[in-house]
């Protein structure tokens, strides 16, 4: 310690404040993954229930990954089931920042190759997944954020 430099209660408080009001901003944002999941019985187009609250908050638009399973269901061969995902409306707050998602799929269980007799359609029971991945930040309480 320098004898020629004291050392001012004062401002060694607000120095550890800052110190843990930037370690506090670093730490609230990171790689972050918020997921959502729904059902859906045969073909056609079908909206998730609700909308999807992240649970976090995406500083740009995430990357939205999309996948089904069925677990059960007979596969009908040449009428596997197809299905597409996607987002069709973003929910933003007032900083423009990402917070939820409104998701829709389109199932299609084909219409097989053959000649003839059209065969009933399959009527497959799929899970639809969802997952959101982009740098987020955490919910934190204001009061962390505040300079006392």
């Amino acid at each position: 310690m320098n004898p020629f430099v004291q050392s001012n209660p004062i401002i060694d408080g607000l120095e550890r404040h800052r110190a843990r009001i930037e370690q506090t901003r670093e730490n609230s944002t990171r790689l972050a993954q918020a997921y959502a999941t729904f059902d859906s019985t045969g073909s056609g187009e079908f909206q998730a229930p609700e909308m999807i609250d992240f649970g976090c908050t995406f500083v740009d638009r995430p990357v939205v990954g999309y996948g089904f399973s069925l677990d059960g269901d007979t596969l009908v061969p040449d009428r596997y089931p197809r299905s597409s995902g996607a987002v069709y409306k973003w929910q933003r707050d007032t900083g423009g920042r990402y917070i939820g998602a409104y998701a829709m799929v389109v199932v299609d269980a084909g219409a097989g190759g053959g000649f003839g007799v059209a065969a009933a359609e399959p009527t497959y029971e799929l899970t639809h997944d969802f997952v959101f991945t982009g740098i987020a930040m955490k919910n934190l309480p204001t009061h962390l954020l505040e300079i006392d």
